[in-house]
């Protein structure tokens, strides 16, 4: 087990120099040679130049495509649909099908240099899959003109790649299945090729790291659907969308397929979702009194008081309970709109760019299920209504402190940490009929999150702690990051 390890290390360094040392290279000479070539030919040159870049790196990998019922040549201007459950998806389609293929994938600047501007060499189609990705993002195609973009393109008689769950799947499940592809097709009347992939876990060590191995790409077959004369009815949509994902379903195994599909009443399942390093890369509330301390609302000593036992934390000198206690008087006098509107000015510039996008797409995926998204957290209330607003949740249990005379006294009328966090779980399956069986939790540390965890049918440990990746892997447990 040990060598196995050591073996892993080491080829997993190996693979990721190999790919910036090749992908380099192949950057560098099409960079030159696309001087020579038509501007109109040079987006073609691209996308062969990624085939030969795909297919060697696959190699050198030590990855084997097995296909199954795979046919040699796709029809002309289809549309091809997978799940996705690794960023080596548009990898495969590509080292199979090549130059032909157009993919449509997240904004440019969310690559690494220089896959982002290699993607935007070969004419992808970067879509901006959100209202703040829109704002974020300006210069990539928001959804309504991807749609648009995807249709010259078939009409081009080119084949557009779109994974229609829209994220990478951090659960190695399959996501919510959105209507863009469905929309297009009705749209240009171009059938659906339906692919699925499948043996990523024993290629797929984690994020950064692989080993050699099958991956199974299979093929279902095309979906053909009737031309609309004019803008497809939502329910023709909702249809065809339906029609993918029981493709999906039928093609995959069944441990790619999460049990909500299968729910008669998504309304029974919620989503309970901690904030700090779970939802937001960090510790906002540690954040904020930085901030507050540049900004002179606080005295610096109380700053400096709180960082202090934060550290005592760290280094196991004072039990979390303590801390918290204490830490919380650094907004004695304070009123909670004040503190709330300060905060909203920290969150608005920095806060919300700090979100984790792994975290967000889940939220949303659970929300297009139907399910109740509900936040958990030891934050304090006026701070967590931040998050609550701005990711639209259903319902918030926070850290609440006691109010005296319209500002805050310093002590804590309830702290939600641990148990408590696991009674507001409670508290609100009996109150809103919610399944806990059905339903999900995301933590990130085993001493505040693990009661709450183990409350639900489905908990997920979300950049763990080294404790809780531990429980989690005695557990069984889903662990991302």
């Amino acid at each position: 087990m040990h060598n196995s390890r050591i073996f892993q290390l080491f080829f997993g360094v190996y693979v990721r120099l190999m790919f910036v040392f090749i992908s380099t290279l192949y950057y560098l000479y099409f960079s030159i040679v696309q001087l020579f070539v038509k501007k109109s030919q040079r987006q073609d040159l691209w996308r062969r130049g990624v085939r030969g870049h795909n297919a060697l790196m696959l190699r050198i990998a030590g990855v084997t495509l097995k296909l199954h019922h795979l046919p040699e040549k796709l029809e002309y201007a289809s549309l091809i649909v997978s799940n996705h459950p690794t960023m080596m998806d548009g990898f495969t389609y590509f080292s199979l099908y090549g130059p032909n293929v157009i993919p449509v994938t997240g904004p440019a600047r969310y690559f690494a240099f220089p896959f982002g501007r290699v993607f935007s060499n070969m004419g992808a189609i970067h879509t901006a899959r959100t209202d703040e990705e829109e704002m974020k993002f300006p210069d990539s195609y928001s959804r309504k003109d991807s749609v648009e973009a995807m249709k010259a393109a078939l009409k081009d008689e080119r084949h557009v790649l779109i994974f229609p769950e829209g994220h990478v799947e951090q659960t190695k499940q399959l996501y919510y299945v959105h209507t863009g592809a469905a929309r297009v097709a009705l749209s240009t009347g171009r059938p659906l090729a339906v692919f699925g992939v499948t043996g990523v876990e024993h290629v797929i060590v984690d994020h950064t790291r692989m080993r050699p191995g099958t991956l199974h790409i299979h093929f279902s077959g095309y979906i053909h659907p009737k031309k609309s004369t004019s803008q497809p009815s939502q329910a023709n949509v909702k249809q065809l969308q339906k029609k993918i994902e029981d493709a999906f379903v039928d093609l995959l195994p069944h441990r790619y397929i999460p049990d909500y599909i299968s729910y008669k009443k998504p309304t029974e399942v919620a989503a309970f979702i901690d904030i700090d390093n779970t939802l937001y890369k960090g510790v906002f509330s540690k954040d904020v009194i930085v901030y507050f301390m540049k900004k002179n609302v606080i005295p610096r000593w109380r700053g400096f008081y709180v960082l202090w036992l934060l550290l005592m934390e760290a280094l196991q000198l004072m039990p979390h309970r303590m801390v918290m206690k204490k830490a919380h008087r650094v907004l004695r006098d304070m009123k909670p709109s004040h503190v709330q509107a300060l905060g909203k000015e920290f969150f608005d510039a920095h806060g919300k760019h700090q979100m984790n996008d792994v975290m967000e797409a889940l939220i949303k995926n659970h929300r297009e299920r139907g399910h109740a998204i509900v936040l958990v957290t030891e934050m304090t209330s006026p701070l967590a209504k931040l998050f609550s607003t701005h990711i639209k949740a259903d319902a918030l249990f926070a850290t609440e402190l006691l109010v005296s005379g319209g500002t805050y006294n310093g002590r804590i009328e309830k702290l939600n940490y641990a148990e408590e966090k696991a009674r507001a779980l409670h508290h609100y399956a009996k109150k809103h009929g919610i399944s806990l069986k059905k339903s999900y939790a995301y933590g990130d540390s085993f001493s505040g999150d693990h009661h709450m965890l183990k409350t639900v049918g489905h908990p997920v440990a979300m950049h763990p702690s080294h404790a809780l990746k531990a429980y989690a892997r005695k557990k069984k447990w889903k662990i991302i990051g």
